[in-house]
């Protein structure tokens, strides 16, 4: 399947490509939502500003000095910390040209010795359920 306006490469079906979509844009939200809880708390107390901030990867922010554990908690940073190891599964995997379902199923190898993770629907809509769940906990933290 391919839309010839846009792309003549193949393409999986629309609702997967919707679900990375989706995936992408609210795991972004949460890394600036983070961004913006980090800046706020550590603003006045650092001369990091907030275009550094911006400037930084998932996994720089979660590696950022402890900052996400000590600013918005553990069970932030764990949640996050899951979340970006999953995005970076999704980012980095390939298409395999094997259909699962009805639609091509990207597979991701993180080695040789590992088997190859499926990226199916189910594990986007849980990527996207779990980033729901880590923007409720912030927006908890926040005290909304």
């Amino acid at each position: 399947m391919y839309d010839a306006g846009l792309t003549k490469q193949s393409l999986t079906e629309k609702e997967y490509l919707y679900l990375l979509g989706v995936s992408q844009w609210v795991f972004n939200s949460n890394c600036h939502f983070i961004i913006e809880m980090i800046d706020n708390e550590h603003h006045n107390n650092s001369q990091t500003s907030w275009f550094e901030f911006l400037e930084l990867t998932a996994g720089q922010i979660k590696n950022h000095g402890g900052l996400v554990q000590k600013v918005l908690g553990g069970d932030i940073f764990k949640l996050f910390s899951d979340l970006v190891d999953r995005r970076n599964t999704i980012i980095h995997c390939f298409p395999s040209g094997k259909k699962e379902d009805g639609y091509y199923v990207p597979v991701y190898r993180k080695s040789k010795e590992s088997p190859c993770k499926k990226i199916t629907k189910e594990f986007l809509r849980e990527f996207i359920q779990d980033n729901e769940e880590l923007s409720s906990l912030i927006y908890k933290k926040r005290g909304f």
